[in-house]
């Protein structure tokens, strides 16, 4: 993850984990639901890695639109 926000940059890599966090959570959630509230463990990298894509092919549109909310 440090290399990845070396490469990013602050911005983007706050983008890449908000992904990461936000995807993980949702496929816990629906695996947990799936198996009747027994808890799975699942690695943290693919999230990670995906987070990275999304950062790199969409993260300076996600922070322009995100800026222009809050300037009006």
């Amino acid at each position: 993850a440090i290399c990845a926000g070396l490469f990013l940059g602050w911005e983007r890599f706050l983008i890449m984990l908000l992904v990461a966090a936000v995807s993980a959570s949702v496929v816990m959630l629906v695996r947990t639901a799936r198996r009747g509230g027994e808890s799975l463990e699942t690695p943290f990298a693919p999230f990670l890695c995906g987070g990275f894509l999304v950062a790199v092919f969409a993260g300076t549109p996600i922070i322009e639109a995100y800026l222009s909310l809050l300037v009006r």
